[in-house]
């Protein structure tokens, strides 16, 4: 096919074939392959929209962890997204992304069963982890602080010690049991750290008891008034 001046035409758009560049490789009007192999062939014109918004095996970002997903595949990728959102089996807490269903379970879920953090030293007592912040209130809350002032009291004291020792010792003993003391002085500073770290826990767990129980009284004052 030719234009009125002789040129060769593109047989599908009409435009002036140019011997320079080859274009049906261009041509909006050749029919393609979808690359994304779904077996679905369209003019060039039209495959930019099949791909984009139409074609079954083109992938879209996951809403809940935002990775590529093939579109036909979504249902099935939900079942193993690492964010998708979970109901607890336990306390009916909504919301709770998959991999941190494990970390809700062993340290926040009000409905698990859990023992007493003193276990290991004779406390026998276990019950749902909405009751274990009361417990210990009652139970250990005094004797934690009765024993950190023990750890507190022991570690001056071998200070005390180390500084009347080193003072009669040789030079090279004197650095050795520097070091050693040392040594135990940053792993009692260590321990006494810890203990802090539970005191603090528990009066967190104490405080949040305490609202919750306020929060019920209120909600019942409310009931009775109505």
């Amino acid at each position: 096919m030719r234009d009125s001046h002789g040129d060769s035409l593109c047989p599908l758009d009409r435009t002036p074939l140019s011997e320079s560049q080859d274009h049906l490789s261009g041509c909006q009007f050749v029919v393609v392959n979808c690359k994304h192999n779904c077996g679905k062939q369209l003019q060039r014109r039209d495959i930019h929209q099949h791909m984009e918004a139409e074609c079954l095996y083109r992938k879209i970002p996951c809403e809940h962890c935002e990775d590529p997903v093939l579109w036909n595949e979504v249902e099935k990728h939900f079942e193993n997204c690492s964010k998708y959102p979970q109901q607890c089996e336990k306390c009916k807490e909504e919301g709770i992304k998959r991999d941190k269903m494990k970390f809700h379970l062993e340290h926040y879920c009000p409905k698990v069963k859990v023992e007493c953090p003193f276990n290991l030293v004779g406390c026998a007592f276990e019950g749902l982890r909405s009751d274990i912040g009361k417990h210990l209130a009652n139970e250990h809350f005094h004797e934690i602080m009765d024993l950190m002032k023990i750890v507190v009291s022991y570690q001056m004291e071998v200070t005390r010690k180390d500084s009347n020792q080193i003072e009669v010792k040789s030079k090279g003993e004197n650095e050795s049991l520097v070091d050693r003391k040392e040594k135990q002085i940053e792993q009692l500073e260590s321990e006494v750290g810890a203990l802090k770290q539970t005191v603090c826990e528990l009066s967190s767990q104490v405080n949040c008891l305490e609202l919750q129980q306020k929060e019920m009284h209120s909600l019942v004052l409310k009931q009775e008034i109505k």
